[in-house]
Formats: structure tokens, C-alpha cells, sequence
């Protein structure tokens, strides 16, 4: 894939964008985003000079072909059409994390998917699964996980919360035997229910830690399930109707309802307990010890 790069003053909508196409063009990272643009993507460097021109072409590579991946695996449309190219910004660790963020931003050239990236001098966290989440748009933050964080987890960064190199499965039993373990009927659509908030800038913070990690490893996990016993065309299929619907169709798609697919799913995890000792061990070892339980969302660049 050919990219066009192009140059222009940063502002927050894109509609306000000035490509320069055909030649490459550098500019200096103070004075202006340096971007790279595909057919799908615009590639964005708000680092300010933390990335080398390498690293930056690497990660506007590397987004284009886990994009490619993520379609490929969905036999799925880019959105190109109805929303425009998904705007991909690499930005500095946002308080010393590395994390990634999805939003639907309005412009006057209409609702624009926007992926803002905290934290590349390192491997990005969970790039794969908002670059999901932007081909598969909700409102629902259950499914925006199940969906996305299985696919971070087949195809992107192992080290990414919340496996933090560990599958999420052996997360699950940890929180189970510590007693944490939140049922799937209380995670909402909305923020609250996952430990988290929306700040003042309109960007996410953690407002219980635990919580947040327990409810994403526990959607990763249940998403994995669904897609290992179900396949991924039911799971597609469940979004869509999700969303005609603004409700989850467990009956109609899984042939049950929440809790009892939740029972089969747990009964499973029981069964792989055995071949998961040694993981187990080590994720309950990070969970009882009450810190930081990703490492990598903290690498100190």
C-alpha cells in the first residue's frame, strides 16, 4: 500500500485539513502534526518530536496492516463510505500511561472516527482493539469489549490491558477465587458500571482500578468464549442487531439467555483451571498484591 503523506496545522476536526498530495513532506513536529494518510487512515504524530520519522512510519504501517487484519477477520466494511478514514493520533503517555482511546467526534463534514493513541515510543496498548471498535461502533461497552478485546487478544499486543501478557481467562479465575468477580448483568452500556468516568476534557479516567480491570478482563474473556464456541458470524450478527435494536439479543443469536450462557462460559474456565495453574498463580500473585497489575501501560518513557 502506497501511502500519500501530508502536512498540516493540527486542529481538532479534520474537515479543516489541507493535503498536500503526491510528494513527501516533513515538517517539524512543534510547529505542526506530521501525518500520513492511506485509504483508510489518517496517521497523526502529536508527540512533539518523541517519535523519529522511522517510528512513525513503522506505526502508521504497522496501524494500516492490523486495520487490514481486523477487516480480514470480520469479512468486514472499512466505514470509509458513511464516516470517512479513521484519524489515528500517536500522542505522549497520558499521565505515564500508555492506553488508547475511541471516539466518535462531530465536524462539519459529519461524525468522524477518531483513535487517539497514548504512548508509542513503546508498544501501543490496545491499538488492535479500538481500531475494532472504529469498523464496529457502539454505544455499548460490553460489546465494544467482547468484540474488541478478543481481537487485541487473537492480533495485537499480548502485553495490553487487561491481559497484560496473560490470557483473560486465567484473569477470570483470579477474580473469582479473590472473591472479585463481577457478574456479566451488571455491566451496563455506560461508563460507571466499569470503574471509569469521562473527565473534563472529555477523555476517560479510572475511578476504581480494580473494577476497571476485573470488568475488561472479564468482557475479553466472555468475548473469547463466544467466539471459540460460536463462531464470529453470530458475534457480528449480535452487534447488528444490537444495534437496530439498542438491546443485547442473547436469546435470539446464543439460543439462551445471559446468565446461562454466562454459567457455560465459567464452567468452561473451570475445566481448563488444571492447565492453567502456573498463569493462575501469577496473575492472583499480581491481583493480591494491590498494584499496578500492567506493567506495560507503565513503561517510563
Amino acid at each position: 500500500m502506497t501511502a500519500v503523506r501530508v502536512l498540516y496545522r493540527y486542529v481538532w476536526h479534520l474537515a479543516c485539513c489541507v493535503l498536500l498530495c503526491g510528494a513527501v513532506v516533513w515538517s517539524p513536529a512543534s510547529a505542526a502534526a506530521e501525518c500520513i494518510e492511506t485509504p483508510r487512515l489518517i496517521v497523526c504524530d502529536l508527540t512533539q518530536g518523541a517519535l523519529s520519522q522511522e517510528r512513525f512510519a513503522a506505526l502508521a504501517q504497522g496501524t494500516a496492516a492490523a486495520l487490514q487484519q481486523v477487516l480480514d477477520f470480520w469479512s468486514a466494511d472499512d466505514g470509509t463510505a458513511r464516516f470517512g478514514k479513521i484519524r489515528v493520533e500517536f500522542a505522549p503517555p497520558r499521565r505515564g500511561y500508555y492506553a488508547t482511546e475511541f471516539h466518535m467526534q462531530r465536524s462539519p463534514a459529519g461524525r468522524l472516527r477518531v483513535i487517539r493513541v497514548w504512548g508509542a515510543v513503546q508498544a501501543p496498548q490496545e491499538l488492535v482493539h479500538k481500531l475494532t471498535v472504529a469498523i464496529f461502533p457502539t454505544a455499548d461497552k460490553l460489546v465494544r469489549n467482547m468484540m474488541g478485546g478478543a481481537m487485541e487478544a487473537r492480533l495485537g499486543n499480548r502485553q495490553s490491558f487487561p491481559g497484560c501478557g496473560y490470557a483473560a481467562a486465567s484473569w477470570v479465575l483470579a477474580l473469582r477465587d479473590a472473591g472479585a468477580y463481577v457478574p456479566l448483568h451488571e455491566l451496563g452500556s455506560g461508563h460507571e458500571a466499569w470503574g471509569m468516568a469521562v473527565g473534563s476534557q472529555g477523555w476517560l479516567y479510572a475511578t476504581d482500578r480494580r473494577r476497571q480491570h476485573a470488568t475488561y478482563a472479564e468482557a475479553v474473556a466472555f468475548g473469547e468464549f463466544l467466539l471459540d464456541s460460536h463462531g464470529k458470524e453470530a458475534l457480528a450478527r449480535f452487534y447488528q442487531l444490537a444495534q437496530r435494536r439498542g438491546e443485547r439479543p442473547w436469546q435470539e443469536v446464543y439460543g439462551q439467555p445471559l446468565a446461562a450462557l454466562e454459567q457455560r462460559w465459567l464452567a468452561r474456565m473451570e475445566e481448563e483451571r488444571a492447565t492453567r495453574a502456573a498463569e493462575l498463580r501469577a496473575v492472583s500473585a499480581l491481583w493480591s498484591a494491590d498494584a499496578d497489575t500492567c506493567p506495560a501501560q507503565r513503561p517510563g518513557d
